[in-house]
């Protein structure tokens, strides 16, 4: 393939060199003239950058919740529970309704199973939080996932009592792993279908976090003919022991777009369930939230994966559980990760540089709810996500998503990290740019041909219409996954 008129943007300068050719082969970029021909693509004068990646992405989840009802923005439980009832009108009976996306931490009163029972009282329901670390039932949908009284609950409310119907954690993730129970082959389709979609914004690969053997998930797929994406797949804890006998370890190369990833560990929750792990407690309340995995277990899995060459990547938000996660894995040697990290001690940015530890952020989080935030942590709101602090430590950055938490768009992850509300945690487009590319600053000769095509240098527009940028023609290993191929 030859892409005639082609400008190439450099990620470091932002500056786009004067229309040249550039050619592919065998899925790389060779130097004008070196190839053999092939389809040429006049560009006419567009701007050739490094495709975009998602460091942080549940890919079958997303795939998923694009089917499921979207909870609009709501001011209570009692709302919420009232578009419920619209929405289930007509269903067949024993038919459990899910819907994706409440956030209620600054409703009034808590989401209880007699807040959905008041409006839905014989269809199972069930609600999965935005931020996915909680699930709200009505006694129907406890009965019929089996779920007792005595374990409806999960987290204190902040008075000693127990929330009926709201599941946190790991007893939230049991229910959304009941509820998640697609088709194989259904399932593979809405993934191409959401990647085909993800195409259209530049993106060229993902590091998939999904809760599954992902090298065997991706390995079928990929043998199948999937290829609109380069995927690095995780494994879980519960994963460990068996992926290690097959011969997983971080780097290996399972097909030509499909190579082995991290150990993914949940260390503590999230700020919106109020279950992240924090120093001090939340406002208004004596909890200091949950932490996930004990200390010791963390060491044992921190360890054997640092045996066998395999990375971690460590779901640590509060700046409690971000400690600890530093603690573990500066005395186990792993290397990896820190993901989300949106509360951070200042020595801890600091230790994170000297130990390596990369920062994999989702700056769209910032967009849900800053009110909320403000009203959990009071003044630490403000140091949510301290990209700025990270970059002048000089740590590695890495942006996704986190999807489904919010839609897979690395344009609106550049987009908020460079118009962050505390304009003292910005970043710069730049900046932005190079941790959402895979480390790749700029296309040339021997460069995997993995490359967007904007009608616009994005360096040279108001950074307020980053969001809504798509891209004319995407390339993954040279072969064109937008447009589509049929």
């Amino acid at each position: 393939m030859i892409l005639r008129n082609a400008r190439v943007v450099c990620l470091t300068t932002g500056r786009a060199g004067a229309p040249t050719d550039l050619e592919v082969v065998d899925g790389v970029l060779v130097a004008p003239g070196a190839g053999t021909g092939g389809p040429v693509v006049d560009l006419a004068g567009r701007f050739v950058l490094p495709g975009l990646w998602d460091q942080h992405v549940h890919l079958g989840q997303w795939a998923i919740h694009r089917h499921r009802w979207q909870v609009p923005p709501t001011r209570s439980a009692d709302e919420t529970a009232a578009l419920v009832a619209q929405e289930v009108a007509g269903l067949p009976g024993g038919e459990v309704f899910v819907g994706v996306g409440y956030m209620d931490a600054n409703w009034p009163e808590p989401p209880t199973a007699a807040a959905l029972d008041r409006h839905v009282p014989e269809v199972p329901v069930v609600l999965v939080s935005a931020d996915m670390h909680s699930v709200w039932l009505n006694t129907a949908g406890l009965r019929h996932l089996g779920v007792g009284p005595a374990t409806g609950s999960g987290i204190e409310d902040g008075t000693g009592s127990r929330i009926v119907g709201r599941l946190v954690e790991q007893d939230a993730f049991d229910v959304e792993l009941a509820i998640s129970q697609v088709p194989t082959a259904t399932l593979d389709e809405w993934v191409t279908d959401a990647a085909r979609e993800a195409a259209t914004l530049g993106l060229v690969g993902i590091t998939d976090v999904e809760c599954a053997r992902g090298d065997l998930d991706w390995t079928r797929r990929m043998h199948a003919g999937f290829d609109l994406l380069r995927v690095r797949a995780s494994i879980w804890s519960q994963h460990l022991d068996d992926a290690i006998a097959d011969g997983f370890r971080t780097g290996r190369r399972l097909s030509p777009l499909l190579e082995c990833g991290p150990l993914k560990v949940i260390v503590d929750g999230s700020l919106g369930s109020r279950t992240a792990w924090l120093d001090d407690p939340y406002q208004g309340t004596d909890s200091r939230g949950v932490l996930s995995v004990p200390a010791a277990e963390l060491t044992r899995l921190l360890a054997m994966a640092s045996e066998h060459g395999i990375e971690v990547a460590l779901h640590a938000i509060g700046d409690a559980a971000v400690h600890l996660t530093l603690d573990t894995m500066q005395a186990t040697g792993a290397m990896g990760r820190v993901e989300h990290a949106c509360l951070v001690r200042p020595g801890d940015v600091e230790r994170m540089a000297r130990l390596r530890v990369g920062a994999s952020m989702q700056p769209a989080h910032l967009g849900l709810s800053p009110a909320a935030r403000t009203a959990s942590l009071g003044a630490r709101a403000a140091r949510v996500q301290p990209l700025r602090e990270f970059a002048d430590a000089g740590v590695e950055l890495f942006l996704g998503s986190d999807a489904p938490v919010v839609p897979l768009s690395p344009w609106a992850a550049v987009a908020e990290a460079v118009t962050a509300e505390h304009p003292s945690q910005r970043l710069t487009l730049s900046e932005a740019l190079l941790a959402s590319t895979n480390g790749v600053h700029t296309l040339q000769p021997g460069s995997p041909a993995d490359l967007m095509v904007l009608d616009e240098n994005p360096f040279d527009v108001d950074v307020n219409r980053l969001a809504g940028f798509t891209s004319a023609l995407t390339l993954v290993a040279g072969a064109t996954t937008h447009p589509s191929r049929g």
